[in-house]
């Protein structure tokens, strides 16, 4: 796009587009669309109702602000007004600025807050407080974190030099997703560790901290300040929204920001979920068990997988466990009363076992099964999840570790969620221009004696595959080059036969039309080499509908036409069944009559010889 100032380019829809995968926009026929990028391709980014998303560029037909206006409002669109005016898009600018600045000024002080303990802890590393298993545990990957945080500072400070329609602050935080993902994940599976450690070492923690002039105690800073990176990652979502709010609908970072957002509030959220899994983990691993037989559990090894679950017990109640898995080995346990602790149900050996994934039903719910099972009082268990992605979870966890037999088609098959990548500045063309079905417009292609032969492009355009990553390097990687393979973009086909017989009768009806037209210029057919090509989209016939004089493009004609025929169909189906209904009512009626007139004639006949 060009500088912020030039008027934003418009897009109509020209046909519905549904979209199949979650950053593409939906839209109906005759929307307006905002286009904020157009890359090579085939896949352009709009605007609309405030979502941003891809969509394909031989759906829509560009129009200019002036026709926007005046169209008709379509069912999906709020409003046809265009936003982005000079008064509007300069409030927009101060607005991002200043939503922008102060987004760099917290990450600023974030950094400084970070520094300044990491500064406080290195001394701890001396031996004289913390042996060197206790720092590491205190620390974890801090310094790791304050790098990350410094790398992300310096980035923002360069954007924000730049003009506002190079900045690209929502690809930048796309960019570096993977990597605070990673970071922050190690870091929330080590707090409950960093946790059990400060209690362990209350005293002398709090003392050392209160060395350095923190209120008394020094232990709740500590607390407050190895807990500051959870705050910080969970503040970047609604940062990045407000952002969003007060960026131009043109701006070609706009979807990059909305993606954004949507990364960063399921990342902080996974990130919690992480840290109360492992803080019930620690719990059971250094709490105590009631009943537990056997070596110590937190002598087993790692924990690979804990949730919380129902268990089919002996009567065929369901219980509500705690199912525990370290390699080869099953724990289960249940919660004491008033949460006093934990009880030991039992250990399952799962070398030898068949794992079978049970079918979702409301009894049931997400449920496997275990049969084989050695070491218990009972010969299988049964397992009842709480959604189908924690039931995943476990049967892919026990075919890797468990040394399970899987029955067939025992396993799901995985979704994984991939991070989409960071939107590349300058966008450089593909080096493979992909094929368009299309019809051909060059009249030297046809012979005199080639026939005419259209495509289901000219009536439903399909959308244009999506850029390989494999045919690009990094430098030169499109916004669509999130997905691995060309094969899982494509549209799904129509697998409907009744679709595609109506398709074809309309096909039929184009080429008929062709033909007819061909036919009716043989008198001057000296004068052309080659028959004329029509293209769908653009042929015109006047409609006079004695009332109203339309002008309709060829397609648009075809449709009614079929809708039309299809009306009378339908009215011919309802006079042959009325006329059935009457074929069997005279038939009903001559039967009738025919037996009325035989009982009179029988009456007749024994008069007569009375009679006589």
């Amino acid at each position: 796009m060009g500088e912020s100032s030039q008027k934003p380019k418009l897009v109509r829809a020209i046909y519905n587009f549904q979209p199949t995968n979650t950053d593409e926009l939906c839209f109906q026929k005759g929307d307006i669309i905002t286009v904020s990028q157009v890359v090579e391709g085939g896949w352009w980014e709009g605007t609309l109702n405030n979502i941003t998303g891809w969509f394909p560029s031989n759906y829509v037909r560009e129009i200019s602000s002036l026709d926007s206006r005046s169209g008709a409002k379509s069912p999906t669109q709020k409003s046809t007004d265009v936003k982005g005016g000079p008064r509007e898009s300069n409030a927009n600018q101060l607005n991002h600025n200043v939503v922008l600045q102060s987004l760099i000024s917290t990450e600023k002080a974030f950094v400084a807050e970070l520094e300044e303990l990491l500064t406080r802890l290195r001394r701890l590393d001396n031996g004289s407080i913390l042996s060197s298993g206790e720092y590491s545990g205190l620390c974890g990957n801090l310094e790791d974190i304050g790098s990350l945080h410094k790398t992300m500072l310096a980035s923002l400070e360069e954007e924000m030099c730049l003009p506002l329609h190079q900045q690209r602050i929502g690809g930048f935080f796309l960019k570096m997703a993977p990597q605070v993902q990673l970071l922050y994940q190690k870091y929330c599976s080590n707090h409950p560790k960093a946790a059990a450690i400060m209690q362990a070492k209350k005293d002398e923690l709090s003392k050392y901290m209160e060395g350095f002039g923190v209120p008394s105690p020094g232990i709740m800073t500590l607390t407050t300040c190895l807990s500051k990176p959870f705050r910080r990652l969970e503040r970047y979502s609604s940062l990045l929204k407000e952002l969003e709010r007060h960026t131009d609908e043109c701006h070609v970072d706009r979807g990059d920001t909305q993606r954004a957002i949507s990364i960063y509030r399921d990342l902080a959220m996974s990130c919690a979920e992480i840290r109360k899994q492992k803080e019930l983990e620690f719990d059971i691993l250094h709490g105590e068990i009631r009943g537990w037989e056997g070596e110590e559990i937190s002598q087993l090894g790692e924990v690979l997988l804990l949730s919380h679950v129902r268990v089919e017990v002996e009567s065929g109640d369901k219980k509500e466990r705690l199912l525990l898995f370290f390699p080869s080995l099953l724990v289960v346990l249940s919660v004491a009363p008033r949460v006093s602790g934990y009880i030991f149900e039992g250990k399952i050996s799962t070398v030898g076992c068949m794992v079978t994934s049970l079918e979702d039903t409301d009894n049931l719910g997400f449920g496997f099964e275990i049969t084989g099972v050695s070491g218990s009082n009972t010969d299988r268990l049964m397992v009842s999840c709480t959604s189908a992605q924690e039931k995943t979870k476990w049967l892919q966890i026990l075919k890797q570790h468990g040394r399970l037999a899987l029955s067939a088609c025992a396993v799901p098959k995985p979704q994984n969620l991939q991070m989409p990548p960071a939107h590349v500045s300058v966008v450089t063309p593909l080096q493979q221009k992909l094929p368009q079905q299309s019809v051909p417009t060059n009249s030297a292609t046809f012979s005199k004696s080639s026939k005419l032969s259209l495509h289901l492009s000219c009536l439903r355009p399909y959308p244009p595959l999506r850029p390989s990553v494999l045919t690009r390097d990094e430098g030169t990687r499109s916004p669509r080059s999130g997905r691995k393979l060309l094969g899982s973009n494509r549209r799904k086909p129509v697998d409907d036969a009744k679709t595609l017989e109506d398709d074809a009768v309309i096909l039929r009806v184009i080429e008929a039309y062709c033909t007819s037209t061909k036919a009716r210029q043989t008198v001057n057919s000296s004068i052309f080499e080659h028959p004329p090509v029509l293209i769908a989209e653009e042929e015109k016939i006047i409609i006079d509908d004695q009332t109203i004089v339309e002008e309709k493009t060829l397609v648009d004609t075809v449709y009614s036409l079929r809708d039309q025929v299809k009306d009378l169909k339908q009215d011919l189906q309802s006079l042959r069944k009325e006329l059935s209904k009457e074929k069997q009512a005279r038939k009903r009626l001559e039967a009738s009559v025919k037996g009325i007139t035989e009982s009179k004639s029988e009456v007749h006949e024994p008069l007569t010889n009375t009679h006589s």
